[in-house]
């Protein structure tokens, strides 16, 4: 178990075993996350926050709190906390529109919510809506190859979730380069997950503006442009 108490701490690539000394134990990483979302929520400093939150992870792994072990860990009450940060730091991330971070911390989360961790469902389906807007944005036919596995991993209450549904719904839709729908669904999508279609929008758009023009010719009421294409 570490012994550190300091609240902030540079974030290193570790090349040997860290020392206790090193090391800041739950407690302490309880109040360090707590710091990190009063100043991101009062400054927004990225930069800052970014750093803060990896050596947070960092301080984690080393004593495999996320697997619910480490010298007065607490047990799952430590795996519940390791979800908290990695959940935290995929919101921020997703804010910050830097998606290399969240996919590194979605891929943690996703053996933490398999264990059901949560007392809730909420961030369960926020995460699965996260996840299907992703497997449709990074690759053609990515959704199809991912679906079964994210849906399946909910439960039916889950799958009727209001949120999961529109993002399946726009997920759906880019996958399948209805470029009009995903557009117009931008501002309805829940939580963070239009930062996960907005590299996709500009391209989005324009096969979008193709499409209105060809259907309002001779002429394009530019409300109709702001609506359908996601500006509204």
């Amino acid at each position: 178990s570490g012994r550190a108490q300091n609240l902030e701490k540079a974030y290193l690539r570790l090349t040997s075993m860290p020392r206790a000394d090193d090391v800041r134990p739950l407690p302490v990483l309880r109040d360090a996350f707590a710091l990190v979302e009063r100043r991101w929520a009062a400054e927004a400093d990225y930069v800052w926050a970014r750093e803060q939150l990896k050596s947070i992870r960092q301080d984690l792994t080393v004593q495999h709190l996320a697997e619910g072990g480490g010298g007065g860990g607490g047990g799952t009450s430590a795996a519940r906390f390791a979800c908290k940060v990695y959940e935290g730091h995929a919101r921020i991330a997703l804010q910050a529109d830097d998606l290399d971070e969240f996919n590194q911390c979605l891929a943690q989360l996703l053996p933490l919510h398999a264990r059901r961790l949560q007392t809730a469902d909420v961030a369960v389906c926020e995460f699965a809506g996260y996840r299907l807007l992703r497997a449709a944005t990074r690759r053609p036919g990515g959704l199809a190859e991912e679906l079964h596995a994210i849906v399946s991993a909910l439960s039916d209450a889950q799958r009727a979730d209001g949120g999961v549904r529109r993002c399946l719904r726009a997920a759906a839709a880019v996958d399948a380069h209805d470029a009009l729908f995903a557009c117009a669904a931008v501002f309805s999508l829940p939580h963070h997950a239009a930062a996960l279609l907005r590299p996709r929008l500009p391209a989005l758009r324009a096969r979008g503006l193709r499409a209105l023009c060809r259907a309002f010719a001779p002429s394009l009421p530019l409300a109709v442009v702001a609506v359908r294409l996601g500006f509204a």
